[in-house]
């Protein structure tokens, strides 16, 4: 992560970090570019919260995520042959 606090500047009261549909990714034949293995994905995480944990100790970070899904319908639209379009 690049950047530092600024020398004198008041801690900010809270972070967020935004997870979007990508970080939900499968790693199917369309997704494969995207996925990112769940171990990798969990250092991820504790590494973007331990950068503002150590930047600013006081600080609250609030972690956003999708709404939940029901895994198996996803894997079944995610398998089928013909391509979904979702708006």
């Amino acid at each position: 992560m690049e950047g530092t606090a600024a020398v004198g500047a008041a801690d900010p009261v809270a972070v967020t970090v935004f997870f979007g549909a990508n970080d939900a990714s499968l790693p199917d034949w369309k997704q494969v570019h995207q996925h990112v293995p769940l171990d990798e994905y969990q250092s991820n995480l504790r590494a973007i919260c331990a950068y503002f944990m150590e930047q600013w100790p006081s600080t609250k970070i609030i972690l956003i995520t999708p709404p939940p899904i029901y895994e198996p319908v996803r894997i079944r639209r995610g398998m089928e042959a013909k391509p979904m379009v979702w708006r």
